[in-house]
């Protein structure tokens, strides 16, 4: 078996001294989201520690880290509490056996690191399609990673960062947990509300940019959005100032609108009506579970894979919307060109 050298890091590690505060489009750093490996309840290999049960079991994790050096791999697995009580049932010790483990519980990053910036950085995407097929990963890279401040490296006397990055191959940091838990946390919460944020805003772009006349969409509405949308028309006219209905518009009505009307539907780019409607059906839920910090938005496996396909769904409408914006400005620019030519 080849030899490995298995660095135990943290996510704290990760920290660089200049963080950008505005992480990459999707995605989340994970070492503002993970639980380090040494601050877990740790199993071993052997006997069975009916302390460590207890421990798990009353801390409500479903799960625990155990070091495998003579397996393939990382050198670390995750053994689920029920499996340990079951081994300590029957008076069985924890082996380094395949079925004793999680499977597929281990997730590697590829960093792309450089001297100024260790963070990392995972699309939710992709963090939500790891945790959907296994609600628990140990993170991990192929790579032995410290990252510090300059100052902090000198009184470290460290080498310069990038001296301290070892050939991918049998060296691997293992930087943490992280657990379906994880994503209701307030990090993933905002990331995808900003995605939300930006479907409303684009959404009523749209509806301003398409029809000169309110009361062109307005019909679209149900009786009780529509009543709420002209009132707050009239109301904001009557004050003196120019607003139009679409800025007291919920995403559930600007969806509704968007479904019914044929020119933006083909604008974004959709199929059908009924296409449509199946890819954006549950985005006003999501967003309504995200605008409630007491609500998780995940708590099973199948919330997993649902939150994974509306994230998904998300991303696609504000990346078509974001297109569709962007065509309606080309076409307004021609408009103009044009009717100064015939001029």
């Amino acid at each position: 078996m080849t030899k490995r050298h298995v660095h135990i890091g943290s996510f704290r590690d990760m920290l660089p001294y200049d963080r950008d505060p505005s992480p990459a489009s999707y995605s989340v750093d994970l070492s503002l989201l993970g639980n380090d490996l040494n601050e877990c309840a740790i199993a071993k290999i052997g006997p069975i520690d009916k302390n460590l049960i207890d421990t798990l079991i009353s801390s409500e994790y479903d799960q625990a880290p155990v070091m495998t050096p003579n397996m393939d791999g990382i050198g670390w697995r995750l053994v689920s509490t029920k499996q340990l009580a079951l081994l300590a049932t029957r008076g069985e010790p924890l082996e380094e056996l395949d079925n004793n483990f999680i499977s597929n519980d281990a997730l590697r990053l590829d960093l792309d690191i450089d001297d100024q910036d260790c963070q990392l950085l995972l699309p939710l995407p992709d963090l939500f399609s790891a945790l959907a097929q296994s609600p628990a990963r140990l993170i991990y890279s192929p790579y032995r990673v410290t990252c510090a401040s300059p100052e902090e490296s000198i009184r470290q006397g460290l080498e310069p960062i990038s001296e301290w990055i070892l050939p991918e191959g049998d060296h691997f940091t293992v930087y943490g947990l992280i657990t379906i838990a994880d994503i209701n946390k307030p990090i993933v919460r905002k990331i995808i509300y900003d995605v939300f944020l930006e479907i409303e805003m684009n959404l009523s772009e749209m509806l301003i940019g398409l029809f000169q006349d309110p009361e062109d969409w307005i019909h679209y509405l149900d009786e009780t959005s529509k009543i709420k949308a002209l009132g707050y028309w009239q109301l904001s006219r009557s004050r003196g100032y120019s607003s139009s209905p679409v800025a007291c518009l919920t995403l559930t009505e600007l969806l509704s609108v968007a479904s019914k009307a044929a020119n933006i539907l083909s604008l974004l780019e959709y199929k059908s009506r009924s296409f449509f409607i199946d890819a954006t059906g549950a985005l006003s839920n999501v967003r309504n579970s995200i605008m409630h910090p007491v609500r998780p938005l995940v708590q099973s496996h199948d919330d997993m894979i649902a939150l994974e396909r509306h994230f998904l769904s998300a991303i696609d409408l504000r990346r078509k919307s974001q297109l569709a914006l962007m065509q309606l400005s080309r076409d307004k620019r021609q408009k103009r060109s044009l009717e100064g030519e015939h001029h």
